[in-house]
C-alpha cells in the first residue's frame, strides 16, 4: 500500500543542518559501499533479517529529507506511518509536533512510508552535536 506524505505543516531543518546531516547519509553510504569488511559483512550485516546492502544504498542514494519534527504541525499518518499504524502508535490525529512534544526522549523518527529517506528530528539537539 502507497502512502502519499502529507506535506502540508511540514518545516524543513536550517540549510546548515541539512548540509551536515546529507554529508552524514553520504558517508553512511560511501563507507557501506566502499570500506565494508568481508568480516564485517559476514558476521554482522549478513544476521540482520532482511537487509539487503544494495538496496539500502540505492535508497540512500536518492537522497534524503530532513524536517524539523517539534516544528512541523502535519500529520503522523501518511509521513512517519500509514494511518492505521499511526493511529495505534500516537492516537487519532496525531501531529508530528505533539509527538515531539509528549515524548522528551525522542531524538527523531524515521518515516516508514516515505521513498527516500525523510526524518523529522529535534533541529536543535543536531545542532549541539559535533561534526563527526
Amino acid at each position: 500500500m502507497s502512502v502519499i506524505p502529507q506535506n502540508t505543516g511540514l518545516v524543513t531543518v536550517g540549510n546548515g543542518t541539512s548540509g551536515r546531516l546529507d554529508n552524514a547519509r553520504a558517508k553512511l553510504h560511501f563507507t557501506l559501499e566502499e570500506g565494508i569488511s568481508e568480516d564485517c559483512q559476514k558476521n554482522v550485516l549478513d544476521k540482520i533479517p532482511g537487509l539487503h546492502v544494495r538496496d539500502f544504498l540505492s535508497f540512500l542514494n536518492k537522497g534524503a529529507n530532513f524536517y524539523n519534527g517539534e516544528a512541523s504541525a502535519a500529520p503522523v499518518a501518511g509521513n512517519i506511518g500509514t494511518l492505521a499504524w499511526s493511529n495505534a502508535s500516537y492516537g487519532q490525529g496525531a501531529t508530528l509536533s505533539g509527538v515531539f512534544a509528549s515524548h522528551p526522549g525522542t531524538m527523531a523518527l524515521s518515516s516508514m512510508v516515505n521513498g527516500t529517506f525523510t526524518v523529522f528530528l529535534r533541529e536543535r539537539y543536531v545542532n549541539g552535536m559535533n561534526g563527526n
